[in-house]
């Protein structure tokens, strides 16, 4: 079976009357709206299975948080893979001697 967005797309975000008896979309009980069931995510026109440790990722919800996945955003403000115990907004980044007298030389100058 392929599966097309027009099947998530017509009814994400849409009141809970929509998605009623459909396996690909739920019910939120806390929104009564249409929402991607447990460990998948919207990404912008359906619903994919969240990812597991490692993978490249390219959204906040993309990782299985089931596990203690976030996806990290790196220095560049750009999000990269899914790794286990990271916050979600975590940035990973390095501060070395060079970028700390490079500062200073900007703050100075």
């Amino acid at each position: 079976m392929i599966l097309s967005a027009s099947l998530y797309a017509s009814m994400y975000n849409q009141s809970c009357s929509a998605c009623q008896g459909n396996r690909y979309q739920t019910c939120s009980s806390t929104t009564n709206m249409c929402q991607c069931p447990g460990n998948s995510y919207w990404n912008g026109s359906m619903c994919p299975l969240q990812l597991f440790e490692n993978v490249a990722c390219s959204q906040i919800d993309a990782c299985r948080s089931d596990l203690n996945l976030s996806c990290i955003i790196n220095s560049y403000g750009e999000f990269t893979q899914c790794l286990t115990g990271m916050p979600k907004l975590t940035t990973a980044a390095t501060v070395t001697a060079a970028t700390v007298a490079t500062a200073t030389m900007t703050v100075s100058t």
